[in-house]
């Protein structure tokens, strides 16, 4: 069992990795639950256990960062997280053109009705030829 002192310590060190590791976050979660669960059987053997044991016997981040990167194969790694960089590029780039196109129309609907609102429009007086007897009768 962990003790509030050193889960307090162990926040830190958990969201450093967080940020190290590069992967989608149920893996994440999968991988903070392998990690927490074996800490807390070395802190059950080792019960004065401090923060630096811990990174001694379990790596830093950086460390932890490198040993995935040396068993899954840093390429694959590098192409997942260049796809999920296109990925947001592209979700931020329709929002930034839906914007644009929700923009621009209601500004043609404000200037298509800015007369109308201010009380102006503009009557049309057509003229008919009412001089030929045959429309009349």
């Amino acid at each position: 069992m962990i003790s509030k002192e050193l889960e307090k310590e162990l926040k830190p060190y958990f969201r450093n990795i967080g940020y190290a590791l590069p992967y989608s976050y149920a893996k994440k979660k999968k991988y903070f639950e392998n990690l927490k669960n074996e800490i807390s059987s070395y802190t059950d053997e080792h019960p004065e256990a401090k923060l630096d044991e811990i990174k001694e016997n379990f790596g830093t981040p950086g460390e932890i960062m490198d040993s995935i990167l040396e068993a899954e194969g840093g390429e694959k790694i590098l192409h997942a997280l260049k796809v999920g960089r296109w990925v947001k590029r592209a979700v931020l780039i329709t929002c930034m053109l839906l914007v644009v196109i929700f923009t621009t129309i209601w500004v043609k609907d404000y200037c298509e009705s800015v007369d109308w609102r201010n009380g102006y429009f503009v009557e049309t007086i057509v003229e008919h030829d009412i001089t030929n007897s045959d429309s009349m009768g």
